[in-house]
């Protein structure tokens, strides 16, 4: 087979060691790379433990999802494959996921990325394409078994090396989040396809590799560079005030509190890449009142617009019922 597995793992050595042994039990014809972003400690005996097939490659330093994923794609090339299904190490396979995909990417030449539907570890019952419920019947709408598409979600995704390096694989500056819509956004733009596979399907524990508030940064943080990029992205931008309502429910948690804050301000500053950077709480208490205050005008005018909104609709109801009356 002419496609290897890349699972990227950064100080999440048992997801790992769980996908990669899900998968030797289910038999998934295909090697299987395992890619360390630069862990704190190497514990990449234990996937040895389980097949020494398994290769197992260390990266210097710590490049994200798309860092990694894109030095692991280059070296794929080099080895000779031609597609990549890249997989989140908090995945799990009880089923031949890869061999669907293989064969839609055969039959669909024009689509660049096929993403698999995902079903939640804790409830198996819930398929999903976007991260949103996804009723079986939806089959109807997939041709030939695939659902062509906008953008995939990254936890498990099918990729064709060469329109992949054909518009330079993933852009660092993400680091990680929002790295698979920028890439199906290029893709496209390019003339290719992206599509969802129906009878691909993996386990996700969502947000199971997330490590502090860093899924909240990054996902607040790039939703603007998502917007400065593609200006014609709908449903890509978070709206501030519902980042400073969310900061504002966890306040008593720091973490939580400083990322939703510290995201909003280097987004809206243009600070891209890796967080490299921690603010002082002090700093961070002061942003919040700055954004506070900035949008507290627009606070005024969504309160006045329910107000009015609402009085419209009591003095429609009697209207009515005043007519009604008088018939």
């Amino acid at each position: 087979m002419d496609t290897v597995i890349i699972i990227l793992n950064w100080n999440g050595w048992e997801d790992t060691r769980q996908l990669v042994l899900s998968l030797v039990e289910n038999k998934i014809a295909a090697p299987i790379w395992v890619v360390d972003n630069a862990s704190k400690l190497d514990k990449s005996q234990v996937i040895r433990e389980i097949n020494s097939e398994v290769k197992i490659y260390r990266l210097t330093e710590n490049y994200g999802f798309a860092g990694g994923m894109n030095r692991a794609i280059r070296l794929a090339a080099n080895v000779g494959f031609r597609m990549v299904y890249a997989i989140n190490n908090d995945c799990l396979i009880n089923s031949d996921f890869l061999t669907p995909s293989v064969k839609a990417a055969i039959s669909f030449p024009e689509i660049s990325i096929l993403g698999s539907r995902y079903l939640s570890r804790d409830n198996q019952n819930e398929y999903s394409i976007w991260g949103f419920h996804s009723d079986p019947k939806e089959m109807d709408n997939f041709k030939n078994g695939v659902l062509l598409a906008d953008r995939v979600v990254g936890c498990g995704m099918l990729i064709k090396i060469d329109h992949f390096h054909e518009v330079s694989g993933f852009n660092e500056e993400f680091f990680c989040y929002g790295e698979e819509n920028d890439l199906s956004r290029r893709l496209q733009k390019k003339g290719y396809r992206v599509g969802i596979c129906y009878d691909s399907l993996i386990l996700h524990n969502h947000q199971g590799s997330d490590i502090g508030g860093n899924s909240i940064y990054y996902r607040t943080r790039n939703a603007y560079l998502l917007k400065v990029l593609h200006p014609d992205m709908n449903n890509c931008m978070s709206d501030p005030l519902d980042i400073i309502n969310r900061a504002y429910k966890n306040i008593k948690n720091y973490e939580v509190f400083s990322s939703y804050i510290e995201g909003l301000y280097c987004g809206r500053s243009g600070v891209f890449g890796k967080r490299n950077k921690f603010y002082p709480q002090s700093t961070v208490y002061l942003l919040f009142i700055y954004y506070y205050l900035l949008f507290f005008p627009y606070r005024i005018y969504i309160f006045i617009k329910r107000i009015i909104t609402r009085i419209i609709n009591i003095f429609s109801k009697n209207s009515a019922r005043y007519l009604y009356r008088r018939k």
